[in-house]
């Protein structure tokens, strides 16, 4: 075969088999699903190509042909239908085990370690888990760790015979073979003889010089196990040293042709080709890969001190930074601490962009020159830009007491005060300021005004400006800001006036432009509004900025490729700043072109490597397309140059927590907190997952440090309840919720409190409160459907039925309702009704396992068998783990005499870690199955 891409060789598997268009991929999975149960692979996936002819997003379907794929040793094909399946939103739960075989199949080890690190998941999960990060060890030659992991997994699963597979590999390759052959035989005598087992058991005999034994355990693997590669590979090189050269050849051509491209396999037809003569042959199947590394000396430039600091200033006056950057630095290695290089260094910092940087800079200076303004002054400025408000405060501070006279200082301060919200703070500084008669009044009064702006008080602000346009009547900008506080004070008239002043005086004034464009949107003149726009950029094409309000403005108006076009000339003009970066990338997301917005990322990040934000908008993506990990490694990134380093290590922490990896969440979230004692956030979200880790000591240590900074309000008492309803302490939750409820009415609170009765089997007590609950407050939906679906459970029918249909009848096409009331209906009697709801619920969320288990459980018991399989099939696609969705196909199964695959279900909801409050249910079904 040709070296094709994997995408190619995909697209002609799937389009190379003939149609059956009147099947449905759901019928076609269920029989490929059989075939691969029976071990029949190449029939498996003639049904499974079938399916995606019909349907090429079927994702069961596409799970199915990874697991085939991954059982015929293919792990790079494998590997691009599991990528797919990843990007449509597949469970990480059924995906991990998955990607980690395909990975292994590869050789790909370290990526195995990487995508399945330790966390907090199901018992069995954790188990395979561990096993393949033992193999991956194995595979790096890291021998202690992979036993260490095959013995944890044993742990997890001590009937998890390929962890003691795992095992003995790890002794064999220590050359400890009579142990490794204890465990063998153990594994072999107890009846789990898998052909794994027997390979590992030729290998051992190989070792001791049996080759006889050595070839019978080989062919008793192939027999349980035609397809098995390694078995044949094994087999085809003890066959090559007995001179069977033919037998060999059989099993070498079997693999490849299975795997036309496997290295081992077309290494060894070489060889049988060399020992056949046929030299040639064995040439054109040996291919090796040269890389060549191109070494380049380092070019010193032998230049005078004083030509590299002119050479670095001309070339930062010149806008020219990044050889500014250069020659600067060259200077300061010749002479250090140049108060004036430095100072340059740290100003172009700023200006790109860079606060983390120029902070360092200065901060080093600033030992050097103690208490200089100007030092200080820049670092009061990195600091702003980083959002760490008090520290900038501190500097401008001491800028203020070095220099009492200086109006920079003060106004920097003010600054620095309404960065914070100190509004106020800032008003009195700035009043305190204008009376020391200053020199500088224009710009205090450009403050103050926007201080009175940011509080809403407009006439004060509105004053000051009138004054500024009375005595600057040719001020472009000054009528501008006049009339932008004139609209924000509701005169739209006046507004518009002064913005046309504004362009009389200066007509390159965009922001007056862009102001003009929005009082056309604001009458609901969108087409003028455009229009306008896209006049003053033919006039004015180097305006980045009115490229992305006409970006703006069309997306507003929902022309999504008319504001990608805008956003796009926007960037290509000006790709070094979030003004015209993020607009592009939004869009770029919304229109469903998440790879072309990580190219944009990527691009601007290594512009930009500091740049905390962009690391945070990939992570974003990454996450949006159900790339985990990669998400992780973003925010990671980010939390290296974020300002606010509490709320990136938060936003780390709830990606990590959405991979199960509970530890690093907590390991973030007490960064976080160390960042900023006073994170309320960050506390409460550490709380929840101490909570998950049932530590009692310590979320009651948390829930106190709450308390303090949130005192007279439910929070401490609800994190309390929390606490010992995880802990199963449902007196100390209930008087924890009740206390909540002494402080003031709290949705939480009552939806806890009787979520908690239900739990306990106090249905009624449940109904009682919600009722009351609605009494006082009629108009609460979540309350209404909670007293709705408690009503279900009771067996009141009518009442349940009363309160959906009133939920029905104000909120129509509420997904949560629709599927909820969806049950009720069935329950009533009104199947067809509860099953349009379902459905109706499903597509407006289609992802949703939860409306997913609703429609398949309606479906099933309605007959619908194999739309039901279908449906929970799509379900375990998203979320595998879920006992509801199990116990239910687990039924439906039995429905169709398939009892065999139904026990298995059955068996995992029984053996998870995950609460069911149907396991009674199961327990009479799974008997009733087993007798």
């Amino acid at each position: 075969m040709k070296n094709l891409p994997v995408y190619l060789f995909l697209a002609l598997c799937y389009f190379s088999s003939p149609l059956y268009s009147a099947e449905d991929p759901g019928r076609l999975y269920e029989d490929a699903l059989k075939s691969y149960q029976h071990t029949n692979l190449p029939e498996a996936i003639i049904h499974l190509k079938n399916a995606l002819q019909i349907d090429p997003d079927h994702l069961p379907s596409r799970l199915l042909m990874a697991e085939v794929l991954i059982s015929q040793g293919n792990g790079s094909v494998a590997e691009a239908e599991l990528e797919f399946a990843k990007s449509q939103g597949a469970s990480d739960d059924l995906l991990l085990p998955m990607f980690a075989e395909a990975y292994l199949l590869q050789d790909k080890h370290q990526l195995v370690l990487d995508i399945a690190k330790p966390a907090s998941r199901e018992r069995n999960l954790e188990a395979r888990l561990a096993y393949f990060r033992g193999r991956a060890h194995l595979g790096l030659l890291q021998l202690s760790s992979a036993y260490r992991e095959f013995n944890e997994a044993l742990k997890l699963q001590p009937n998890l015979t390929v962890a003691k597979l795992g095992m003995a590999q790890v002794l064999l390759q220590r050359d400890q073979v009579e142990q490794a052959g204890i465990i063998i035989d153990e594994v072999i005598s107890g009846g789990a003889g898998s052909a794994n087992a027997w390979l590992l058991n030729a290998n051992i005999q190989r070792l001791k010089g049996d080759y006889s034994g050595s070839l019978t355990s080989l062919n008793r693997a192939i027999t349980l196990e035609s397809g098995h590669l390694a078995a044949r590979l094994a087999r085809s090189g003890l066959l090559m040293q007995k001179g069977d050269l033919e037998g060999a050849e059989k099993d070498v051509d079997f693999i490849l042709d299975q795997i036309p491209r496997e290295p081992r396999a077309k290494y060894l037809k070489s060889i049988i080709s060399a020992s056949k003569g046929d030299v040639k042959d064995a040439e054109a199947r040996v291919g090796d890969v040269v890389d060549t590394l191109k070494a380049v000396p380092p070019q010193v430039m032998q230049n005078n001190p004083s030509y590299l600091y002119l050479a670095g200033i001309i070339s930062y006056q010149l806008g020219s930074y990044d050889v500014a950057k250069s020659y600067l630095n060259k200077y300061l290695k010749a002479v250090p601490n140049d108060l004036e290089s430095v100072k340059t260094l740290a100003i172009i910092e700023l200006r790109e962009g860079k606060p983390e940087n120029a902070r360092g800079i200065l901060a080093k200076i600033n030992v050097v020159y103690p208490d200089n303004p100007n030092i200080l002054s820049l670092l009061g400025m990195a600091y702003m830009d980083m959002k760490s408000y008090d520290l900038a405060q501190q500097y401008f501070k001491q800028v203020v007491e070095l220099v009492p006279e200086s109006d920079l200082g003060r106004s920097n301060l003010a600054r620095s005060k309404m960065a914070s919200s100190e509004f106020d703070a800032a008003i009195e500084l700035l009043l305190k300021a204008k009376e020391g008669g200053t020199e500088n009044n224009i710009e205090l009064d450009l403050l103050l005004a926007e201080a009175y702006v940011r509080t809403k008080s407009f006439g004060k602000a509105i004053t000051i400006y009138k004054k500024l346009v009375e005595t600057s009547p040719k001020n472009s900008r000054f009528a501008q800001k006049y009339g932008a506080t004139l609209g924000l004070s509701g005169d739209l008239e006046g507004a518009e006036a002064w913005f046309k002043r504004a362009l009389e005086l200066d007509p390159a004034n965009t922001d007056a432009m862009i102001h003009l464009s929005r009082m056309d949107l604001v009458r609901g003149k969108g087409e003028a509004s455009l229009k306008y726009l896209d006049a003053k950029a033919t006039e004015y094409p180097e305006s980045y900025e009115l490229m992305v309000e006409l970006g703006k403005t069309n997306a507003l108006l929902g022309d999504m490729d008319s504001a990608l076009r805008w956003y796009d000339k926007a960037f290509s003009l000006k790709n070094d700043i979030h003004f015209t970066l993020d607009g592009l990338v939004d869009t770029l997301v919304k229109v469903g072109n998440t790879e072309k917005a990580l190219v944009v990322l990527d691009e601007f990040i290594g512009r930009n490597p500091t740049d905390a934000q962009a690391f945070t908008m990939t992570g974003r993506i990454y996450q949006l397309i159900n790339q985990r990990q990669k998400a992780i490694e973003a925010f990671t990134t980010a939390t290296n140059f974020a300002a606010n380093k509490s709320q990136s290590f938060m936003t780390l922490a709830k990606a990590q927590s959405d991979t199960d990896d509970r530890a690093g969440a907590i390991a973030s979230l007490k960064k976080a907190l160390v960042y900023d004692e006073s994170y309320l956030p960050g506390y409460i979200a550490l709380i929840k997952l101490v909570i998950e880790e049932r530590d009692e000591v310590h979320a009651l240590r948390l829930i106190s440090s709450v308390r303090k900074l949130a005192p007279n309000t439910p929070a401490g008492d609800l994190l309390t309840a929390e606490l010992y309803e995880g802990l199963g302490d449902f007196d100390k939750a209930i008087a924890s919720y009740e206390k909540a409820l002494i402080l003031g009415d709290s949705r939480q609170a009552i939806l806890g409190l009787t979520g908690i009765y239900t739990r306990s089997g106090s249905e009624a007590k449940a109904a009682e409160r919600l009722t009351e609950w609605l009494k006082r407050y009629p108009d609460d939906p979540p309350v209404e459907l909670a007293l709705a679906e408690t009503y279900l459970r009771l067996g009141k029918h009518k009442s349940a039925m009363f309160h959906y249909e009133k939920l029905l009848k104000q909120h129509p096409e509420s997904p949560l309702i629709l599927s909820s009331a969806s049950e009720g209906f069935y329950r009533s009697g009104k199947e067809s009704i509860a099953l349009q709801m379902a459905q109706k619920a499903q597509a407006a969320s289609p992802k949703n396992v939860d409306f997913l288990d609703t429609l398949g459980w309606i479906q099933s018991r309605t007959g619908k068998t194999d739309a039901a399989l279908a449906t929970f099939r799509e379900a375990l696609v998203y979320d595998y783990g879920n006992p509801s969705v199990k116990y239910h196909l687990a039924s439906t199964l039995v429905q169709l005499n398939r009892q065999a695959e139904a026990r298995k279900l059955l068996g995992e909801v029984k053996t998870s870690s995950r609460s069911y409050g149907q396991m009674a249910d199961v327990d009479v079904l799974l008997k009733s199955i087993s007798q």
